[in-house]
């Protein structure tokens, strides 16, 4: 173990660093630890498959308008969302659709919804600067979620 030590004007602090072989090629880093083993379960099939624990318990409530959401609730939301969007709005896998919301309990209804989907999701933060925004504009999304 060697120690590095940070120098500033103020600051002077050190701490520790471990050195591990992790090079096995060229631009190739690997871990001494063992390898994580990855489902080939979508991301909203792995989170439903956990939700099922907790049915009733409260995952998500509004702090300003004090609406709240069971991990039942936001699954069955999101699989309404899923055929919606599929079978009356007729999107196709792959297709991209924006996010534009605060940090609301609805925001992983909406995410959740689009990925089971299996749509693209791309998130718009409101607070983006003008060149920020430039970038929005160039994503070719389908359909747009916003808040009221």
């Amino acid at each position: 173990m060697l120690m590095f030590r940070l120098l500033s004007r103020r600051l002077r602090c050190t701490f520790p660093v471990a050195y591990r072989s992790v090079s096995s090629g060229y631009g190739i880093i690997k871990s001494d630890l063992p390898d994580v083993q990855i489902s080939n379960e979508s991301v909203p099939d792995l989170v439903f498959n956990h939700f099922s624990k907790w049915d009733d318990a409260l995952i998500a409530e509004c702090a300003v308008t004090g609406r709240k959401y069971t991990y039942k609730q936001i699954m069955d939301y999101s699989l309404a969302l899923n055929k919606s969007l599929r079978k009356k709005l007729k999107l196709q896998s792959g297709d991209i659709v924006a996010v534009l919301l605060p940090n609301v309990p609805e925001m992983p209804i909406a995410t959740l919804g689009i990925f089971k989907a299996g749509l693209v999701v791309t998130t718009i933060n409101p607070l983006y600067t003008p060149g920020e925004s430039i970038l929005n504009e160039q994503i070719k999304g389908k359909l747009l979620f916003k808040k009221n």
